[in-house]
């Protein structure tokens, strides 16, 4: 009797287990249903855009930003695109002068001027057949993203390539002093349109902001040579600027000084016509009264002339101190000078 009642209370205690058990197992496929289920929330963060893809087609191409829903695995997937970061890249012909020092300093001497560690040195040739090496640091951002997954398996190589043959067709056209000096602005505008352009067409989604040349230089074995004639060009619009400046200077002072002496010029003619013609007036009047009575007209110039020549003569009278009574009359003819004394 025992043993039987024993038997009957460990099968009690066993069905018991399997009753709990199973309970505890659905509760726990309720829990991974509901965690499941729960799976299928995701949150898009304000710089982003989603792509939602439902057995590996794409749904919806531009999830805003946000709190959503999709169908958990392997039903639906969620690719998260940073559309509003700006991201930046450098590429161009020729290696660094910093990335060479670096290069030694960890490497050794740098002696294969074909290889710097793992990339290459090439350069680029200019319009008028000069080699110069280039450096661009690049701004871009993500606009189309579901170009930028679907279009290319690595889209950022692809922009990469874009810039570089952008470079390439644009320094072919552009003048070696234009690259080095005075034509960077305009250089960097047409790399930046050149790559916008190939960009679009290859629908890489990818959209480039700006471009902008970091290092322009020639080859190391001529920049000295290339500094020279910079200079020289330099010194030669300083001496052009300097000279039209004299020019502009020296022309109006020139002019300015050649119309005084046609005014005072014109001004002394006019004087000595009217002056002329005033003593032909009055020659011609004298003669006419000549003609008319000779003895009169003759006795008023005598008269005329005596008393132009009264005021210029000075009369002396001298004294003896011994009683001679000694006058001596002399008459002396004052300049023009001692009368206006």
């Amino acid at each position: 009797m025992k043993a039987l009642s024993l038997k009957t209370e460990f099968a009690s205690e066993i069905l018991i287990l399997r009753t709990i058990g199973r309970r505890l197992i659905l509760w726990l496929l309720v829990l991974a249903v509901i965690a499941y289920l729960l799976s299928g929330i995701y949150v898009v963060r304000v710089n982003e855009t989603g792509i939602l893809k439902r057995f590996g087609r794409i749904v919806n191409n531009r999830v805003a930003p946000g709190l959503h829903y999709r169908f958990p695995w392997p039903v639906d997937r969620i690719v998260k695109v940073s559309t509003e970061e700006i991201r930046r890249f450098q590429t161009g012909f020729g290696a660094d002068p910093q990335e060479i020092a670096e290069y030694e300093r960890s490497t050794g001497t740098f002696v294969n001027r074909n290889r710097l560690g793992s990339f290459m040195v090439p350069y680029c040739i200019t319009g008028d057949k000069n080699i110069i090496h280039i450096k661009v640091i690049v701004q871009f951002r993500i606009d189309d993203p579901e170009a930028y997954l679907i279009g290319f398996k690595d889209a950022e190589s692809v922009a990469l390539r874009c810039i570089q043959s952008a470079i390439l067709s644009t320094l072919s056209c552009t003048h070696v002093d234009s690259a080095l000096a005075t034509g960077r602005v305009m250089l960097q505008q047409e790399i930046l349109g050149a790559t916008q352009e190939r960009l679009a067409e290859l629908k890489t989604g990818i959209s480039v902001i700006s471009t902008e040349i970091k290092n322009v230089r020639p080859p190391s074995s001529v920049a000295q040579a290339f500094k020279d004639v910079i200079n020289a060009r330099e010194e030669r619009r300083t001496m052009v600027h300097d000279a039209q400046a004299y020019r502009n200077e020296v022309i109006p002072q020139g002019k300015a000084e050649a119309t005084r002496i046609m005014n005072e010029a014109e001004a002394y003619r006019t004087k000595k016509v009217a002056h002329a013609k005033g003593e032909a007036q009055r020659f011609m009047m004298l003669a006419e009264e000549f003609l008319k009575n000779r003895e009169i007209t003759s006795q008023r110039l005598y008269l005329d002339a005596v008393a132009d020549m009264l005021p210029a003569v000075q009369k002396i009278i001298v004294g003896s101190d011994h009683g001679e009574n000694i006058v001596n009359l002399r008459f002396f003819s004052q300049t023009n000078n001692e009368r206006e004394k």
